[in-house]
């Protein structure tokens, strides 16, 4: 049984050594991209409380003057010092820009905008903007992870080539990236999600999920046999060779850090497993249009008829069980949001109106219907479960009548799915969270550099031990090259 053990973890580590120096090599290089990225000069948009005064204008004249016939969304943005109407129109993802003054259009607004966005975020209102182009897809730089979409790119004429990544619908920042990170995301794209491979995605993730598993039988089965062969390690005449010594350092080192390799083989095929399960990850419900003529109340009666005083923190014109309605935000006496859904024709005013909305936008996903809706919550921060890497605050939390307790968090100002969970993803995130990514250390007081510093010491020991395993490899393959060794006592003992 030992020999059998011995000699698996030979082949197996041949196999997941590459694997294991790539993943631990770009799992290095993770932390320390966050070490060196840019950070952004401001975390969020100060959007400007809207009062009643400033829209001279209804909405829908404003249209009809530009001669809008339909629409799919509207909001209301401040841009410096005059407040505009942003609307989607049916056919493109570039928004336009109305004065609510006077009804007239900006022209490039959405490039003024993301400008404005972008200057606010990098802290820089003096280096030139090269390029204002749009993103409408993710790619090995701007990463699903970075969840809004479409977005604008910012490029600045600077020698670090700065680039952020904005979302002019809802005035949010993406990511900043400069030239180092450009280059760590590369290198992490790469090498952690092998993503050179060229394979479609099942393909991808079936190699991951395979190396995964190959990892995790390596260092089990190095457990295994150097546990066994303990009293032995620094026994026999060899021990006292370089090679020998080698020998014993290899086996050492990898019973301290076999743990290690399993907590990452393990969440990380279990990652990669997941990802076979499609889940709903910053996923449209599908824009309805709405004719402008049916939109019969302007702005500034929707903020009468919601018995509301005080300045308006947002305002969204949304399709609602069909018709078009104002989702409305006051700012409340406790700086809170009081969301109310208003008709855009009829007046009638519905309280917990994102809640409503986002009970109706979960129903265009196929298989959900009212009766399934067990009830919805707002989240105006971020919690474990929904965690920060989802981006998009606040949402509703959209609770199914499912065996598997299904929910999906809702984002009803751009009738996005931000994330969906049950419980099978949710025993997958709290592994990915506190076995690959360590939050474990969290109740240690580690905050998030600490223990990034801890993963990369853990990460660098793996990858020396792989490196010494190889070598021993190499050693040991190079003489069975040359000529079948004699003597298969020998040969198992000089074995790595």
């Amino acid at each position: 049984m030992k020999s059998l053990l011995y000699r698996s973890h030979r082949w197996i580590g041949l196999v997941a050594c590459v694997p294991i120096l790539a993943w631990t090599v770009s799992g290095i290089a993770h932390p320390v991209m966050g070490w060196l990225s840019p950070e952004p000069a401001q975390k969020s948009f100060p959007k400007r409380p809207v009062e009643p005064s400033e829209l001279t204008i209804g909405l829908r004249e404003a249209l009809e003057k530009q001669g809008v016939e339909e629409i799919t969304w509207a909001s209301l943005v401040p841009i410096e010092d005059r407040t505009f109407y942003q609307v989607g129109v049916p056919g493109t993802t570039v928004p336009r820009y109305f004065d609510a003054a006077t009804g007239d259009e900006l022209v490039n607004g959405d490039v003024h905008f993301a400008e404005l966005l972008a200057r606010h975020f990098v802290g820089d209102q003096t280096s030139s903007v090269t390029d204002v182009g749009v993103v409408t897809s993710f790619d090995q730089e701007y990463r699903p992870i970075f969840q809004f979409l479409p977005a604008r790119r910012v490029l600045f004429g600077r020698d670090d080539n700065m680039r952020a990544y904005v979302d002019t619908r809802a005035g949010r920042l993406g990511m900043l990236v400069d030239r180092t990170r450009g280059n760590l995301l590369g290198l992490f794209s790469c090498l952690h999600n092998w993503e050179f491979v060229g394979l479609p995605e099942v393909g991808r993730v079936a190699m991951l999920l395979a190396f995964s598993l190959f990892v995790f039988a390596g260092a089990l089965s190095g457990l295994l046999v150097y546990g066994l062969m303990w009293r032995r390690l620094g026994m026999g005449a060899q021990a006292r060779t370089p090679r020998g010594r080698l020998r014993k350092f290899h086996r050492l080192a990898g019973l301290s850090v076999s743990g290690i390799m399993l907590l990452f083989a393990f969440s990380g095929g279990y990652h990669a497993l997941k990802k076979l399960d499609p889940q709903l990850h910053g996923f449209p419900l599908g824009e309805r249009r709405c004719a402008v003529s049916g939109i019969q109340r302007s702005p500034k009666e929707v903020f009468e008829l919601a018995e509301e005083t005080g300045p308006v923190r947002d305002l969204q014109l949304v399709v609602h069980q069909g018709e078009p309605h104002y989702l409305v935000s006051f700012v409340g006496r406790e700086n809170v949001p009081n969301p109310k859904l208003v008709h855009a024709t009829s007046g009638l005013v519905i309280d917990e109106g994102d809640i409503a909305h986002a009970k109706d936008l979960a129903t265009r996903l196929d298989g959900i219907e009212v009766a399934t809706l067990r009830g919805g919550k707002r989240l105006p921060t971020f919690l474990r479960e929904y965690s920060p890497v989802n981006k998009r605050i606040p949402v509703v939390r959209v609770d199914l009548e499912t065996s598997n307790n299904r929910r999906l968090y809702v984002d009803p100002k751009t009738g996005v799915v931000a994330t969906s969970m049950d419980d099978s993803v949710t025993w997958e995130r709290l592994s990915f969270l506190f076995l690959h990514k360590w939050h474990f250390l969290d109740p240690l007081g580690m905050g998030s550099d600490a223990r990034n510093g801890a993963m990369v010491v853990a990460t660098a020991s793996c990858a020396l031990v792989t490196a010494l395993g190889l070598a021993l490899l190499v050693g040991w393959f190079r003489p069975k090259l040359r000529a079948k060794r004699s003597d298969p006592v020998l040969a198992e003992e000089e074995a790595p």
